[in-house]
């Protein structure tokens, strides 16, 4: 499966509020080799920008970083979810739970989507590496999933947009 990013530069819709970004209606999805969408992981207007910034800024961290708390073979976003439902908020946490506790926040920041594009209600969705293949996964109450991504062409369209956005903003 490929992670497919859809695009299109539309006219920024606040008269008079000031804005240097690129105003878009986006579009993330999971699609099979046909380029058919299997899953939509999220479908929204929004400044494209800081999206590619957080894609181009964290490419180390997707490709190579696993999970500081992957342990149940589900998923990336399994374990994360299972981390926060068993803490125990009402005890003292030593050092190293606090460390433990610090490292997914981390690890949150360059590997959930909800952090690439603050303002939004994008959820839990995890992109990184488990075991030797990459995944884009979410896992909350009603609704769970996980695909492998073939997160190398994936940053080959990225790098295109990329460059074709920053070339659009230039020209502004």
């Amino acid at each position: 499966m490929k992670l497919c990013l859809k695009y299109s530069i539309i006219d920024y819709p606040y008269v008079g509020d000031s804005f240097n970004g690129l105003w878009s209606k986006l579009s993330l999805n999971v699609c099979n080799s046909h380029k058919k969408v299997e899953k939509v992981i999220f479908d929204l207007t929004w400044d494209i920008l800081p999206l590619l910034d957080w894609f181009k800024g964290n490419r180390e961290a997707l490709f190579n970083e696993k999970c500081p708390v992957l342990s149940s073979g589900k998923s990336i976003a399994f374990d994360v979810h299972q981390f926060y439902e068993t803490l125990d908020e009402s005890i003292e946490w030593s050092d190293m739970e606090n460390q433990l506790i610090d490292n997914i926040y981390n690890y949150r920041l360059s590997h959930d989507i909800g952090f690439a594009i603050r303002g939004t209600n994008i959820r839990d969705i995890f992109i990184g590496l488990k075991g030797n293949t990459h995944t884009i996964s979410f896992w909350q109450d009603e609704e769970k999933w996980e695909y492998e991504i073939n997160l190398f062409e994936f940053y080959s369209e990225i790098e295109k947009i990329f460059n074709r956005c920053h070339e659009l903003l230039g020209g502004l």
